[in-house]
């Protein structure tokens, strides 16, 4: 009985690929080689091996079983893992924009839960379709102009945290700047304003004249004071994004 016990949960795990939900993999590919100041491609490179089985298992991975914040952390992290690759890949350039001519989020398929997508698929149809603007924080477009990648892999066990530590990353390093009276906001705010309308109407926050904005970013730790900030008082314009690769 006992046998046929153990073989009836290892055939259910071989139908969900084995896959390890703690991305224990992808933890020790991150560690020590990423924090707010950037990404240590050289050290990542050392590790490629390490990199390329943890995106075989997000190749092979069964997803059909999993639940709504292990699919979320799984996607965030095969962005992010994917993203990696690529810029190892290319070790010579100087920002992902200089690959397939600017726009490697289309241009470049990469192997997800036995489909084949694309960065944008995996950012627009598996992560954003759950509604959660802190997602922005979260993924990263090897990019200056990015929120900071963390410096850990997503887990389905400690996503909501998380998110919440990445947004909290993000508003403390490149998500806004004062000139003035004006508050110059991250282009990602413009980009997908969408998402951050809903995430303050679920929290019945205003979202006329871009108090959205002002709302996330003083939920997760800006310091507005001694600026004004009423709508009729507030002046908002984007940052320009630095597209430049985020290697320390």
């Amino acid at each position: 009985m006992l046998t046929a016990i153990f073989l009836l949960a290892t055939t259910a795990l071989a139908d969900d690929g084995g896959f390890d939900h703690t991305h224990g993999a992808f933890d020790s590919v991150l560690d020590g080689a990423v924090s707010n100041a950037g990404v240590n491609y050289g050290t990542l490179g050392g590790r490629r091996a390490e990199l390329d089985a943890y995106l075989e298992d997000v190749a092979n991975a069964d997803v059909s079983g999993f639940s709504r914040n292990q699919k979320l952390a799984f996607y965030i992290n095969a962005y992010n893992g994917y993203t990696l690759a690529l810029i190892l890949d290319n070790p010579s350039i100087a920002s992902i924009r200089d690959l397939n001519g600017g726009n490697p989020w289309d241009a470049v398929r990469f192997p997800v839960a036995g489909e084949s997508l694309t960065l944008n698929d995996m950012e627009h149809r598996r992560v954003r379709r759950w509604g959660d603007a802190r997602i922005h924080a979260a993924v990263n477009c090897a990019s200056k102009g990015c929120p900071p990648l963390g410096p850990d892999a997503f887990t389905a066990s400690g996503l909501d945290g998380q998110l919440d530590r990445a947004a909290q990353r993000w508003v403390t390093t490149n998500a806004y700047n004062w000139s003035g009276s004006t508050l110059q906001v991250n282009e990602i705010f413009t980009w997908y304003d969408e998402d951050f309308v809903k995430w303050a109407e679920t929290r019945e926050l205003p979202t006329a004249d871009h108090q959205d904005t002002v709302s996330f970013l003083q939920a997760y730790g800006a310091d507005f004071s001694g600026h004004p900030l009423t709508a009729s008082e507030l002046s908002i314009e984007a940052l320009p994004y630095d597209w430049s690769l985020n290697k320390r």
